[in-house]
């Protein structure tokens, strides 16, 4: 029996996280001995199946990590670091690769030894278990468009080169992968998220403890559900446009955007909602374990998001009868047929302001796309497939 270790952040809402537990309940457990290590607490680790060996947390508690970090002077020079890059060069994601490498300083290497380490998501997860575990083999999950993301190849190109087989999400990020670390190509693969039709519609159907604002009074309803950072998730393009068809006294009271989820950018949110009087428009709903039951309310999956790799909450959405309305982001094409089962905007501010300036004049293209969108089918569960045979080869 193989022996299998998976490294992973948080289980936190996410289509990462989606893919990993779907990965968790499809694995062969009589051909598969398979090891959890997680960085933290996350909401949804109730969802790991029973036959996963969880081990402790490799990051020392928040309290720990925090002394640690504030008596040392190389991670203080770290975190200016990390802030020049973030706040001058608005590059969030590379402070995040920064902090991950300082972080890993405090991270005890693994001691048992595996045929196979995963590493499912990059940063943190990437960095510890090419250089804290043993394993005959490695392998690591890149959920991301490299290039939309605006990642430092140059930090990660020592934990990649290590790498035995790099899996992307579509074939959009293999090819964006590849142009950053073409000597990698021929490591490179893509494998799908994984994602069953069956456990979206099971988890729809849970009870939840939360009821959506004034959701009986709206006529057109909007959901978002993600993490509310402005440089990625691109929310604050939407609230723009509402707020200015609001002043051009074009904005339906019919009309509702619902927001579930929280992130550092949630207060900057908050604030631009109630500054341009947008709170009966647009509804604050904060995080949701499993925010699947409030989705299926809703008419249209509203993503505008600047980048994005393969975001599994579109796939979800339209599991759920919803129409995805995105930004054209890395691989819109490989989930959306446009104006068939959802509709791709050109990936600028101004055509979300035109996108919602129409609707509000006429809805109906939105209504006459609905009936198609649960007539495709998108589980992909036979991707499962795949990934035995990069185990196994």
């Amino acid at each position: 029996m193989k022996t299998i270790l998976i490294v992973y952040n948080t289980l936190s809402i996410g289509g990462s996280t989606t893919s990993l537990l779907s990965l968790l309940n499809e694995i062969d457990y009589t051909k598969y001995n398979v090891d959890l290590l997680l960085q933290g607490e996350g909401e949804y680790n109730s969802f790991i199946p029973k036959s996963v060996n969880i081990l402790p947390y490799f990051v020392p508690s928040n309290k720990q990590l925090t002394f640690k970090k504030i008596t040392s002077i190389k991670s203080i020079l770290n975190l200016v670091k990390a802030l020049y890059y973030d706040k001058v060069l608005k590059r969030s994601n590379v402070r995040s690769q920064i902090m991950s490498l300082d972080t890993l300083r405090y991270c005890k290497p693994l001691i048992k030894e595996y045929d196979v380490a995963i590493s499912f998501i990059e940063n943190l997860p990437l960095y510890y278990t090419v250089s804290k575990v043993k394993a005959q083999k490695y392998i690591t999950w890149i959920h991301v468009d490299y290039i939309g993301a605006r990642l430092n190849a140059n930090i990660d190109k020592k934990y990649i080169n290590k790498v035995d087989n790099i899996v992307l999400v579509s074939n959009y990020c293999k090819e964006s992968f590849n142009k950053c670390f073409p000597f990698l190509s021929n490591r490179s693969v893509t494998i799908e998220n994984l994602l069953s039709n069956k456990l979206v519609i099971q988890r729809s159907l849970e009870p939840i403890n939360y009821t959506l604002p004034n959701i009986k009074s709206k006529h057109l309803k909007f959901v978002s559900t993600c993490r509310i950072v402005f440089f990625h998730k691109g929310l604050d393009r939407g609230v723009k446009a509402l707020a200015q068809l609001k002043k051009e006294g074009l904005l339906r009271k019919d009309f509702a955007w619902y927001i579930i989820g929280d992130g550092k950018d949630y207060n900057k949110l908050n604030s631009m909602i109630k500054s341009a009087n947008l709170t009966d428009i647009i509804y604050l709903c904060g995080a949701h374990k499993n925010p699947l039951p409030l989705l299926k309310q809703c008419d249209v999956f509203f993503l505008p998001s600047r980048y994005e790799g393969k975001p599994m909450a579109v796939t979800e959405a339209q599991m759920l009868g919803l129409i995805p309305i995105v930004t054209e982001y890395a691989s819109a094409k490989e989930q959306i047929i446009n104006n068939k089962n959802g509709i791709i905007l050109p990936n600028e501010d101004a055509s979300v302001y035109t996108f919602f300036k129409e609707i509000m004049i006429s809805d109906s293209i939105i209504w006459d796309i609905k009936p198609n969108v649960q007539s495709y089918d998108y589980s992909n569960i036979q991707e499962y497939k795949n990934i035995e045979i990069l185990i196994d080869k």
